[in-house]
């Protein structure tokens, strides 16, 4: 494969360590992200994500070449792709919030007795997808809790970084990035990163509402009022809970908390 760019073409695709299925569970790709490729070993990809600059390795038939500029991003937890623009339709994929599509027209499925429902088709061909699923990819959310809201109940999973299975600092990132944010893949550069400031101690209910709330190893996005919505490993969910007790299963104190937030732009 040459340097340039592709796209992931499959719902999720995991990004590993080392070109072996058996490696560890980097990150994840999600379905229209861009990648660089940096090399080839056999039918593993080595790559560097365009959205986050994360790198690792891909099976190479979850790529394929460029179908132009998205024109739409998923905004629903999760969406179904039908093969034809009617919901009683095979289901061709699912895809998580986050994806990207290139969506070239649309069409209103009616059926008898039901509402109309206007479907868009991807342009690679793979299906039509219900608009009401979908956002421009300019138009950004307002709230990256609210977003993180859409997440609740999904499975925590180390490494993951779709509806299908999330961890928490993936969570705070893509919830942030719905929202027009770019900000670090790992908890580790999260809390060192110059895209956050870190703001002074305050009260856990007077943390502000979108922070970030870092101890070491986990992040929590704020909701305000003391609480705080975070991909939990204890519990293996995504959950809403008081920060006090998220801490307290940890053993962690109030006051090793750094709390942060994206700079102004």
């Amino acid at each position: 494969m040459t340097a340039e760019d592709y796209v992931c073409c499959a719902p999720v695709s995991d990004l590993r360590e080392a070109p072996a299925a058996d490696s560890a569970l980097q990150s994840q790709l999600l379905f229209g992200e861009t990648v660089e490729v940096l090399g080839q070993t056999g039918d593993w990809v080595q790559v560097r994500s365009r959205r986050d600059a994360y790198e690792g390795h891909v099976p190479r038939k979850s790529l394929s070449g460029s179908t132009g500029t998205a024109t739409h991003r998923v905004s629903a937890r999760l969406a179904l792709v039908y093969s034809e623009p009617d919901f009683t339709c095979p289901v061709t994929l699912t895809l998580s919030l986050g994806s990207d599509l290139r969506i070239t027209e649309t069409r209103q499925s009616t059926r008898p007795r039901s509402p109309a429902i206007e479907m868009g088709r991807l342009q690679d061909g793979r299906g039509w997808i219900p608009m009401q699923h979908v956002s421009p990819v300019d138009a950004l959310a307002s709230s990256p809790s609210d977003m993180a809201r859409r997440f609740l109940g999904t499975p925590y999973l180390y490494g993951g970084r779709s509806a299908l299975g999330i961890d928490c600092s993936a969570l705070v990132q893509l919830s942030w990035f719905m929202a027009g944010r770019s900000l670090p893949r790992d908890t580790r550069d999260q809390i060192t990163s110059d895209q956050l400031e870190t703001l002074p101690p305050c009260s856990l209910a007077d943390i502000p509402k979108e922070a970030l709330i870092l101890i070491p190893g986990h992040v929590l996005i704020s909701t305000g009022g003391g609480q705080a919505i975070h991909a939990d490993g204890i519990s293996f969910s995504v959950v809403d809970e008081t920060i006090e007790a998220a801490l307290s299963k940890r053993g962690v104190a109030a006051e090793t908390l750094t709390i942060r937030m994206p700079r102004q732009t």
